[in-house]
């Protein structure tokens, strides 16, 4: 399964806290733009869902249990990362 990067990652995670995004809702991503194309990312990739809306409404996405899925195992990843550098620099010290 393809991990999605730390940007993604980070949206993901405040997607599945807030339940839903569409622009100009309670949240955003840097600017509105900006968590729109993180948006279509994810849903290209099929870890958010899109329900598109009528002409002059926003989108609005929600996470996959896929979408949850690849967000556990970055997280993993990044722990386990993170547990490495952490040895590493320990055996390192002088």
């Amino acid at each position: 399964m393809k991990l999605p990067g730390t940007t993604q990652a980070s949206v993901l995670k405040a997607l599945d806290e807030h339940h839903s995004w569409h622009r100009g809702g309670a949240w955003k991503w840097d600017t509105w733009s900006g968590t729109e194309r993180v948006m279509k990312s994810l849903a290209r990739e099929g870890w958010a869902d899109v329900t598109e809306a009528r002409p002059g409404v926003s989108d609005t996405y929600t996470i996959t249990d896929t979408g949850r899925e690849a967000l556990r195992r970055h997280t993993e990843k990044v722990a386990a990362e993170y547990r490495e550098a952490r040895v590493i620099g320990s055996v390192l010290r002088p």
